[in-house]
């Protein structure tokens, strides 16, 4: 095996991503968008370690989950805490970008499984306090994050990771994969940045600005309406025991959020200001302390 990178997440889940000889050039690409140090220290048996190959391993666990997705064939060993991957050394274009797409989907399987989970969502950042805005796709919610302006941080327009800890639910960046589709280049993530997260916001179209406060229960349901769309394009592909797990999990995983979160629905025009009745509204909740 090649140099190894390392992630690190919130939830004290840490993993370790290995290639052989022949993938070696694919993880270091991966490893850059995702801004992934690389491993000093070997995995330590609290740690998942993450191998990709050119070619079939010759073993298996016996309890080896298997399944393919973008052209890459997965088995996961939930017990020896390992994940192996093999990729075709070939692809290039967009099949290599799917191939490196596909690999979070076990990290993001894994976090569901513990209370967590992916979100279709922009995440921006106020006073080292992560916010959420939520909408389904071509709907306006990367318009609306490159509406945001200093102070504001813009962290990432698409993807984002939810993990549970004991202190509240932490976020982190993932990478807007369609972007490589429409605008190759050397674009970057730097997936072990935490912020708690404060709030979220769920979007939509109107004539006013309007902020309404949402309650447990239809703030669950959005939250899984946008959890599905990022799980629902690896669940199906383990089989069905396995997609009603992660189907039970992210369901569970939604109402808790939902529990610790306060979401509100984000009504807006297409243009002009609001920034500044989401900061009162954040105050007003004790989201942050100024």
């Amino acid at each position: 095996m090649s140099i190894a990178y390392h992630l690190q997440l919130a939830d004290g889940t840490c993993w370790q991503f290995e290639a052989d000889t022949a993938l070696t050039p694919w993880l270091a690409d991966f490893a850059s968008i995702l801004s992934l140090p690389a491993a000093a220290d070997p995995p330590d048996s609290s740690s998942w370690t993450f191998s990709v190959h050119s070619t079939a391993p010759s073993t298996l666990s016996i309890d080896s989950l298997q399944w393919s997705m973008y052209g890459v064939n997965f088995q996961l060993s939930e017990s020896e805490k390992k994940v192996s991957a093999v990729v075709p050394a070939s692809l290039e274009g967009e099949r290599r970008i799917y191939s490196m797409w596909s690999m979070v989907q076990p990290l993001y399987r894994r976090a569901t499984l513990r209370g967590g989970g992916p979100l279709h969502a922009a995440l921006l950042a106020r006073h080292g306090v992560g916010v959420l805005i939520a909408a389904p796709g071509g709907t306006g919610k990367t318009t609306t994050f490159h509406r945001f302006s200093e102070p504001w941080k813009k962290v990432t327009d698409d993807e984002l990771l939810a993990v549970n800890t004991d202190s509240g639910y932490v976020i982190h960046p993932f990478p807007t994969w369609s972007r490589f589709l429409l605008d190759p280049g050397n674009h970057r993530w730097n997936v072990n940045q935490m912020l708690p997260l404060g709030a979220c916001f769920f979007m939509q179209q109107g004539e006013d600005v309007q902020i309404d406060r949402l309650g447990q229960s239809e703030a669950a349901v959005l939250i899984h309406q946008s959890m599905r769309q990022i799980l629902r394009r690896g669940w199906q592909a383990a089989g069905t025991a396995q997609e009603k797990r992660l189907k039970l999990a992210a369901f569970d995983s939604s109402s808790e959020l939902a529990k610790q979160v306060p979401c509100w629905r984000l009504t807006l025009p297409l243009e002009g200001t609001f920034s500044d009745q989401i900061e009162e509204v954040l105050r007003r909740e004790g989201v942050w302390d100024e």
